[in-house]
């Protein structure tokens, strides 16, 4: 059934379901993509068939995707929008973290890596609250921001497919994870701290500062 054009003066969080905002308001772990509102016109949107229990069916498929930092923007402030309504007294933090994830996109040409920052650092924050979010995170800053050609974690358009977290760590806590569980030098069936070639691709953080944006 069709449905009214959302207005400037609806709630950016109005069309997320109850059970998604409760996990955000405990400070659980969503995919921002998700927060982001679907075309409601069934005709206007693309479809995919799935064969299941010998049934063909069509679904629609999810055709938004954050591949800029606009469209990272509007699911940021759905999600800000969310999160503030139960703390309000880190306003402050997270306007400083979308500012620092801004420089970050600012400094890689091309590539997505401060997407993979942003999710591995709510990944990482879903699992220690106490994490301040208008401070860097050195390790991810270096991982997926910071330039390094030679970098089995270089920001590039064909890395960011893969998962960082079964990369940097071996494994992958996400159930039914949308990135390739592959290595990020070889494409191979092992994370990159366990790949044969791991040595000719570490991290030169001995020789390359770390480049805070502040």
């Amino acid at each position: 059934m069709p449905q009214s054009i959302t207005s400037v003066n609806d709630d950016l969080g109005m069309h997320v379901t109850q059970s998604v905002k409760q996990k955000i308001m405990k400070g659980e772990f969503v995919e921002l993509h998700t927060l982001l509102n679907k075309q409601t016109d069934i005709d206007a949107q693309e479809s995919r068939v799935l064969f299941t229990n010998g049934q063909l069916t069509l679904k629609p498929a999810n055709t938004i995707k954050i591949t800029t930092i606009d469209t990272w923007l509007d699911a940021f402030f759905i999600y800000m929008s969310i999160y503030l309504s139960a703390h309000i007294d880190q306003t402050h933090s997270l306007i400083k973290y979308i500012a620092n994830v801004k420089v970050g996109a600012s400094r890689v040409s091309g590539g997505l890596g401060w997407r993979e920052y942003d999710r591995q650092f709510r990944l990482k924050r879903a699992k220690d609250n106490s994490i301040s979010w208008d401070k860097i995170d050195p390790e991810l800053w270096l991982l997926y921001i910071t330039p390094n050609t030679n970098s089995v974690y270089k920001n590039s358009q064909v890395s960011s497919k893969f998962c960082y977290e079964y990369n940097n760590k071996g494994s992958c806590r996400m159930q039914n994870c949308q990135y390739q569980h592959q290595c990020l030098k070889c494409q191979n069936k092992h994370p990159a701290i366990h790949c044969p070639d791991k040595q000719a691709a570490q991290r030169t953080s001995s020789s390359r500062a770390f480049q805070a944006p502040f």
